[in-house]
């Protein structure tokens, strides 16, 4: 049954993603505001420094993959899709490394490189069978290591939005938005033996938005500070940590 799930999944991202042309806002761009918004709120909630290893899954074609990498020592970005890694390859950066991989077939190779942190932007929505997913992980990383990663809020109605009015997206690659529970997580990582988990809502803007009208930036940050309109900020970074 779990093969089937997982075979299941695959076909529909594969079949999704197989023409990066059709995914533009994917790629990478250095000076998104928005990608380097989210990227500094996760660097920012948990240790990352230049002395750490850091394993992205679903890194794609590195839209925030080389935002982030100048905070690593080494960053090694894991995709299943061969046409996206591509892209991000052509970048040639020397303390990144690409492997193109199922996340829930981890090649041997990658419990050797001493992970001190695993991390993902908008990646879990999209994967089946979580209990599976951090057990890899929580035996990957090293003692003390960490885990990060930033999903849609699902109450948040502009996801409803996008995914109606957006060519780039389909009801069928992104249903798991809606249907991604925080609470349920939680106890998953908790039962797959992490510790210290946390939960943060941040942004407003898409980065249609706040990339074009850079002014606006500060005006979120003042909003992400309310309180009573905290939970329903769109995004959310949860991370933990390894005992």
């Amino acid at each position: 049954m779990m093969n089937s799930i997982k075979e299941k999944w695959k076909d529909i991202q594969d079949n999704f993603y197989s023409d990066p042309q059709k995914h533009t806002h994917l790629m990478y761009k250095p000076n998104s505001v928005y990608a380097k918004d989210l990227v500094n709120h996760l660097i920012y909630s948990i240790d990352i420094s230049t002395d750490r290893t850091v394993l992205e899954i679903g890194a794609g074609a590195g839209r925030f993959s080389l935002h982030l990498l100048p905070h690593c020592r080494k960053l090694v970005a894991l995709d299943s899709s061969i046409s996206l890694l591509k892209i991000l390859e052509n970048n040639h950066m020397p303390n990144l490394e690409i492997i193109c991989a199922d996340v829930f077939d981890i090649p041997e190779i990658l419990y050797l490189k001493n992970i001190d942190m695993v991390c993902g932007f908008f990646i879990l929505h999209h994967l089946p069978k979580h209990e599976n997913l951090f057990s890899i992980l929580h035996k990957m990383l090293k003692p003390a290591g960490s885990i990060a990663f930033i999903e849609p809020n699902r109450i948040n109605p502009l996801f409803l939005l996008q995914v109606m009015v957006s060519p780039e997206m389909s009801w069928k690659a992104e249903k798991g938005m809606f249907t991604f529970s925080i609470s349920k997580t939680k106890n998953i990582l908790e039962q797959a033996g992490f510790v210290n988990i946390k939960l943060k809502y941040f942004g407003l803007f898409p980065p249609a938005i706040l990339d074009n009208f850079r002014f606006l930036y500060k005006f979120q940050t003042f909003l992400e500070h309310i309180n009573y309109l905290n939970r329903l900020l769109p995004f959310v970074l949860i991370t933990a940590q390894k005992e």
